[in-house]
């Protein structure tokens, strides 16, 4: 379950229901610490450790698309500079939410280029039995 999923805060502000065990607490402690006293849980992951997250997807995502050393390729399809990419990668400068909508886009547009080049294999394969 991901995190973002395992808990919601009243409309109100003044709750938190744990969407694992459903215990809702009215402790403001709670509330502020996203924190479930049934489950001895906090559902909000720190922002170092999300940061780190993002980079790490990052270069997952760049080394799938385009290998180990992807940096150029990448920047160049997504159309920023190679120091601001090389940045991200390090996690020297934060990864903006927009380019998640690109690096999906890649992947989705490399997903459909290897469905149709597998078609071509298959037909290939079928024809020579």
């Amino acid at each position: 379950m991901n995190e973002s999923a395992s808990y919601r805060i009243g409309a109100d502000g003044q709750s938190i229901t744990c969407l694992i065990c459903s215990l809702t607490s009215y402790n403001p402690n709670d509330v502020r610490e996203v924190y479930c006293g049934n489950c001895h849980r906090f559902h909000r992951v720190s922002q170092e450790a999300a940061y780190a997250r993002n980079v790490n997807l990052l270069s997952d995502a760049g080394e799938a698309l385009y290998g180990r050393h992807w940096i150029p390729q990448f920047s160049e399809a997504i159309g920023l500079p190679y120091r601001e990419i090389n940045a991200m990668a390090r996690g020297r400068r934060p990864i903006p939410a927009y380019l998640w909508i690109d690096i999906r886009r890649l992947i989705r547009d490399r997903q459909r280029e290897l469905s149709a080049v597998a078609r071509e294999i298959r037909a290939e394969i079928n024809r020579d039995d």
